[in-house]
């Protein structure tokens, strides 16, 4: 790791990570780079991947990382689009590279703006056939399909055809499912997407039957009809699964029957009773034999959570013998009856495996690989230097606003939220760049809130940007992770956290092979040990990557850098903020620091006279326009509040019968009115 005095110098951080990088390049053991944002892992990859001498697969999750790879490479001097070679009938080159097609991007028929049976091929699509699949299906099952003729096929053949030839290829983690593009080449995948390879059944987004209680029963009948070797007397549905798996004779029957058959979804494909179809109540689904087959393999991790393979069980040759990869799990919720599945691909064809990751949570990186396996981690720098990282390298200055976590489940905001945003425009007299959950922003919007204080798109600086609220500069977390979106911008603000439920907590332990036991509410709820790692993966660390997304380009961060609010306390121990912005919504709370200001403002020229007692400003605020009705004990607890806020000076044992004395502090002497600051040594209370 990077010595700690070397962390605030950017160029050394960069050159570090260039070098971990190419040590993983040069080794076979899985590698896990932990590189902060802005420390150039994705740039040193192109690079690296320019030069060697083994073939690389860069993939990573969205479209415009593709492009910025693409462009990357277009501008390097020796480098050439393989399609533009083939169509220049061979020109000489010293390294080709191509982007892997994909069907949502590449075939008409996908495209809803395109003839074709666009929303047919989707619901296919979502029933488990493959692109390349649906385009060799009979023009009865889809209408007008574009057929081998379309862009993406041919696109698809030709990288295929030539796939040893092209040094580097670009695509979406997904694509490592087809061996030929991990065979033998160093794949790197560019930031944690493990949820490419999950899939909840039944998927709420979409419009086919893929209930594991549905498709299940509908598989069983189907076997009953053609096979008399499969024992559907005993398992003729979920529940006798459930019940006789563990104890009758038969289920070693059962499990034989799928060793013979196989059950992943390119072997379900041939299974003569599963035949595409979309009618409405059709329970069909090509990973109903998976569905099936992992009910006879499951153990219970938790008292909630079922898994298969479970880690303690001795199926490994069974589980590769029916088809699946290694790495391959399933987990069922026992009390809803829903399954997810996890298919990452099998990346042991891989002459080398790197990870790519700002903020890595190793135990979730270890699903990609066999049970037995692991990534060895390589940290840029140590935990502890991140923050000198982040201020003198990137030159961020980080406020928090507000207290709490603010989960916002459910999209339940705060209801100061607006009154913070209020604060921060007034404060830097500008509308700002917002990232923040999903669902928030949806509330945001019905009420207005992103068009009062959301910075609008600037074109020039934003080409092909995609943000959700288009003209304005809002984003949620699942969508800014890896973006440069924010890069340029100088300011912004990061409201809440994305809340993941405890379900999803003990989804993601169970896939490791870990219970989670729920305790505490609020803010003090925990998952257990293991569990609070997986809850912290998915919000303290989202959080700090959206925070980093602003200020990465060198016109900021070589120009002042970037001040970000932080709107949530969901940060991991090593992340400090420098300054506070609190906002105060209390009115009886705002009347007692009106009066002690104006009081001061009154006796400016002596300041014997600027000292009240808490009774006798109690009698100044009952009788002032400020409030109606207010207590004494209220304006004790109030003063104190501001004494501690450092915005009042107090005597203690001073006044009349040893009383304690207040008066204003002229330290945070500026204007005080509805939205505008009162400004201490270091922090900011919009009152």
């Amino acid at each position: 790791m990077l010595d700690s005095l070397d962390a605030g110098n950017i160029s050394a951080v960069r050159d570090h990570t260039s070098e971990i990088i190419e040590d993983a390049f040069d080794s076979t053991e899985p590698a896990l780079i932990e590189a902060p944002p802005s420390s150039g892992k994705t740039t040193s990859t192109y690079d690296l991947a320019i030069e060697s001498e083994t073939s690389v697969t860069y993939l990573c999750a969205r479209t415009d990382l593709y492009n910025e790879a693409e462009d990357h490479f277009e501008q390097e001097a020796g480098v050439r689009n393989h399609f533009e070679e083939t169509a220049a009938a061979g020109a000489g080159t010293d390294t080709t590279f191509a982007r892997i097609p994909s069907p949502h991007r590449d075939c008409d028929t996908f495209d809803e703006d395109e003839p074709g049976d666009e929303e047919k091929i989707k619901k296919l699509y979502a029933k488990g056939y493959s692109g390349r699949e649906l385009h060799y299906l009979d023009a009865d099952t889809i209408a007008t399909p574009c057929g081998a003729n379309c862009d993406y096929i041919e696109k698809l053949d030709e990288i295929d055809k030539a796939v040893e030839s092209i040094d580097i290829l670009i695509g979406h983690h997904k694509h490592a499912y087809s061996g030929c593009y991990v065979r033998d080449r160093i794949v790197v995948l560019d930031e944690f997407n493990a949820d490419a390879f999950l899939t909840g059944y039944p998927d709420p987004s979409t419009e086919t039957t893929d209930d594991p209680r549905k498709t299940i029963p509908a598989f069983l009948d189907s076997v009953a009809e053609i096979d008399s070797s499969f024992p559907t007397e005993t398992f003729s549905d979920i529940t006798d699964i459930l019940v006789k798996r563990n104890t009758h004779e038969d289920a070693v029957a059962a499990i034989e029957w799928f060793k013979s058959r196989g059950v992943s979804r390119d072997e379900a494909e041939e299974y003569e009773f599963l035949s595409e179809s979309l009618f409405p109540y059709d329970n069909t689904h090509l990973l109903a034999p998976l569905f099936t087959f992992s009910l006879f393999c499951m153990q219970p991790v938790g008292n909630k959570i079922e898994l298969a393979p479970h880690p303690d069980a001795d199926i490994r040759e069974t589980w590769e013998t029916v088809g699946l990869n290694p790495s391959t799990r399933v987990v069922r919720d026992r009390n809803t009856g829903e399954m997810n599945v996890f298919r990452p691909p099998n990346l042991s064809q891989a002459q080398q495996v790197i990870g790519l990751d700002g903020l890595p949570t190793p135990a979730l990186w270890n699903l990609f690989l066999p049970p037995e396996e692991s990534f060895t981690l390589q940290q840029v720098l140590e935990k502890e230097d991140l923050m000198r990282y982040i201020s003198e390298g990137l030159n961020m200055s980080l406020t928090q606003i507000g207290d709490g976590m603010h989960h916002y489940a459910g999209g339940r905001i705060s209801p100061y939220d607006e009154d913070r945003l209020r604060a921060i425009t007034a404060t830097e007299n500008a509308k700002l760049p917002l990232i923040s959950s999903k669902k928030a922003l949806r509330v945001f919007s019905d009420y207005d809130v992103l068009e009062k204080y959301v910075t609008e798109i600037n074109e020039q600086e934003n080409d092909g940007a995609n943000f959700e609220y288009e003209p304005l500069m809002a984003q949620n977390f699942a969508r800014v992770k890896s973006s440069n979106e924010f890069g340029k911008e100088d300011l912004g603000v990061v409201m809440g956290t994305p809340y993941p439920g405890d379900d999803i907590v003990r989804r993601w332990a169970g896939l490791c092979g870990r219970g989670v036991k729920v305790s505490g509410e609020g803010e003090g709820k925990t998952f257990g040990e293991f569990g609070d790692k997986v809850f912290n993966h998915l919000t303290h660390n989202q959080v700090v990557q959206a925070i980093l997304r602003f200020g990465r380009d060198s016109s900021v961060y070589e120009n002042g850098g970037a001040k970000v609010y932080v709107s949530t306390q969901a940060l991991p121990d090593w992340f400090e903020t420098e300054d506070r912005l609190d906002v105060c919504t209390d009115k009886k709370l705002l009347a007692v620091m009106k009066e002690l200001r104006a009081i001061h403002l009154q006796n400016s020229e002596c300041v014997p006279k600027q000292y009240r007692t808490a009774r006798t400003l109690f009698e100044a605020v009952k009788d002032s326009d400020y409030i109606d009705k207010i207590s004494k004990r209220y304006v004790r607890k109030s003063l104190e509040k501001i004494a501690d806020l450092d915005f009042a000076i107090v005597k203690r044992n001073r006044g009349e019968y040893s009383a304690d004395i207040y008066r204003w502090n002229p330290a945070t002497s500026v204007e005080v009115v509805e939205g505008k600051p009162v400004v201490s040594a270091r922090r900011t209370y919009v009152i």
